[in-house]
């Protein structure tokens, strides 16, 4: 019966070795990466922000793009704080911000109603 015992405890020793280090990697939780491009592209399409958050690297460049299929729709790009604010521009132009000091920085097209986005600076 000993036997028995030792060997089952051998058995989980090494279940429980075999096992850890996936039940570490898969308790990671899944937020965004504030790693990689330095430019960030944000595409406004059907009266939206895509996507309508971000997480960036302090030092980052989101550039939004009017990716919109119709001509007339224009779109801009405002602060909430009015810090900073594109002027209109249409399907195939761009605005671009960069964003230098860590913050969350929320933002609006005062064309559209419902169309707001966020910017995490960390």
């Amino acid at each position: 019966m000993q036997a028995l015992l030792q060997a089952v405890s051998v058995l989980v020793a090494l279940a429980l070795t075999w096992v850890s280090p996936a039940i570490a990697v898969s308790g990671v939780p899944d937020e965004p990466s504030v790693e990689g491009p330095r430019e960030i592209a944000v595409s406004m399409r059907d009266n939206r922000f895509h996507p309508a958050r971000l997480m960036v690297a302090a030092g980052a460049t989101v550039v939004w793009s009017n990716d919109e299929l119709d001509e007339t729709i224009e779109h801009n790009v405002i602060s909430r704080d009015y810090r900073w604010a594109s002027s209109n521009f249409f399907p195939g132009e761009t605005y671009q911000h960069t964003f230098t000091i860590p913050g969350t920085y929320r933002y609006f097209c005062d064309l559209h109603g419902g169309m707001v986005g966020q910017i995490v600076v960390e």
